[in-house]
């Protein structure tokens, strides 16, 4: 779709010209020759050159109010869809992992919200919407397997368009403001005008794809012809619900995948990409560039000031380059994230089909479990509801360290357990630090290790003879091979002697205690 084909338009409607405002009177007039530098003729272009090729551009108001509409029937589209949303209830039971975080982000409300009253036996689509706001730890587990648990059902295609509606919105936002904030009651140059176009571009087609939303929903998802269902067996039924629910899986793995290209474009970079460049370079070009070209086209600039006239043209043909560049940008932009919608109303499609012919064949091949539970009064949607602005102060982003699971796995290897683990390298201990009630830094042994070694004065030799248990064995022979005597200062008499003993060689660790015993004579 083109909207830049000025003959068509101008022909159909002359809302976009005004042939009183528009000033031709300079066409029969002589070009102002003597008025231009030769020297830069063509370098910048002059006001024939834009009197004789006019720039096709859309009223500034006219583009407001077509992204005003846009927001608001995006907005509508989306309430729309959610109301229908609104009546799903999945029975939390469907898998273990469902079951737990859904209890997990019960037990997080409760301790935010003051809630007492025990978790439901369903997910509904309040406690979605909730998770969405929170996004703590067991928020973003619950959406994982709420939409695991949902991916084959004949209405999962609600949460993929859905997503799309509410990443429209995020852009839609970005683009108003820019429209209401940054640009003023009319256009203050020809960039603004080129920006504007590409805008007026984005609303019509996101309103498009707001509307195919709307026709998908009540479109039929397309069926098996019920003259073949009469015809296929219970075991033909079952060998192509297997086919049809692999297919599906396939299917949902490329709506996620680009879901997440979406959203990276949608949400993630809207708001740098416009603010930090689109907007950046519009104010820049307006403020500085567009003064200075003004002074250039209408003053003897190149004549009196030649110098800081080529210092201008540098100047301007590199910021007028750089806006070119940033509304390349969004063009290509615009056209990825078209693309990408494009494909996922074509995905969104086969999923229904698929999800349509595995509910078609659960007649007779497989049946298909029931995921539904029918609730009469949800009265916990009042709890989820009422949580909108706790969970911003207090329980966005946060998850309890005590709901981690599998605690007991060895995932980091540089902490010890409670119970078990091992030390694979040096540990250094502060001083006078105890274990167990032991100064690790002053603990006697052998020495061996690096500590200090046992003393003989650490021994207590009384404890060994008072063991009766203690019996070393006698030796077969003993003799003082030699011996010598000696005063030491003081009067003290000193032997030191060797002595030999024989010992059986069949024993090992042998131990001997030697009494010495002073006869007088």
């Amino acid at each position: 779709m083109s909207i830049n084909n000025l003959e068509s338009v101008t022909q159909a409607s002359d809302k976009f010209y005004d042939a009183e405002k528009t000033d031709v009177s300079f066409f029969d007039d002589n070009p102002p020759i003597n008025s231009m530098s030769q020297e830069y003729h063509g370098i910048l272009p002059y006001k024939t050159d834009y009197a004789l090729r006019p720039d096709y551009f859309i009223p500034l108001e006219s583009v407001k109010s077509g992204i005003l509409q846009t927001y608001s029937f995006i907005t509508e589209v989306k309430s729309d869809l959610e109301l229908l949303l609104s009546n799903v209830y999945i029975k939390s039971s469907l898998n273990p992992n469902l079951e737990e975080s859904h209890k997990k982000l019960w037990e997080e409300l409760k301790r935010y919200n003051q809630v007492k009253e025990p978790a439901a036996d369903y997910v509904s689509f309040s406690e979605y919407l909730y998770a969405e706001r929170s996004l703590s730890t067991s928020c973003r587990r619950l959406l994982e397997e709420y939409h695991r648990a949902i991916s084959q059902t004949s209405f999962s295609y609600l949460y993929d368009l859905r997503s799309l509606l509410s990443f429209m919105l995020n852009e839609a936002i970005c683009i108003k403001d820019i429209l209401l904030y940054k640009f003023g009651e009319d256009y203050e140059d020809d960039s603004q005008k080129q920006v504007a176009t590409e805008f007026d571009a984005w609303s019509k087609i996101a309103s498009q794809f707001a509307q195919r939303i709307r026709e998908t929903i009540i479109s039929s998802p397309g069926e098996i012809p019920l003259t073949e269902l009469d015809k296929i067996t219970k075991k033909q039924a079952v060998e192509f619900q297997a086919f049809f629910s692999i297919r599906l899986n396939a299917i949902h793995e490329e709506i996620s995948n680009i879901l997440n290209s979406l959203k990276r474009d949608y949400v993630d970079n809207c708001d740098v990409f416009y603010e930090r460049y689109l907007v950046q370079a519009l104010q820049f070009k307006k403020d500085i560039v567009s003064s200075m070209e003004v002074d250039f086209y209408t003053t003897s600039l190149s004549k009196e000031l030649p110098f800081l006239t080529d210092e201008l043209l540098i100047a301007t043909n590199v910021i007028n380059a750089n806006f070119g560049m940033v509304l390349s940008d969004l063009v290509q932009r615009n056209q990825i994230i078209n693309s990408n919608a494009d494909n996922l109303f074509k995905l969104v499609a086969t999923k229904r089909r698929y999800a349509n012919y595995l509910y078609q064949l659960s007649f007779k091949g497989q049946p298909k479990p029931v995921i539904i539970k029918t609730v009469k009064e949800d009265k916990y949607a009042s709890f989820f509801e009422s949580s909108f602005y706790t969970y911003r102060d207090e329980s966005d982003l946060i998850s309890n360290h005590a709901s981690l699971d599998n605690l007991l796995e060895d995932h980091h290897p540089q902490y010890l357990l409670k119970d078990g683990g091992m030390i694979t390298g040096n540990i250094s201990v502060e001083a006078n630090a105890k274990i167990d009630g032991v100064h690790l830094s002053t603990h006697s042994h052998s020495g061996a290790d690096g500590s200090e070694k046992i003393k003989a004065s650490d021994i207590d030799y009384s404890s060994v003879k008072e063991d009766s248990a203690v019996i070393p064995n006698k030796p077969s022979a003993i003799s003082v091979s030699q011996y010598t005597t000696d005063i030491i200062d003081g009067g003290v008499p000193v032997i030191d002697a060797i002595i030999d003993i024989e010992v059986d060689d069949s024993v090992v660790d042998q131990s001997h205690e030697i009494i010495i015993q002073v006869i007088e004579i």
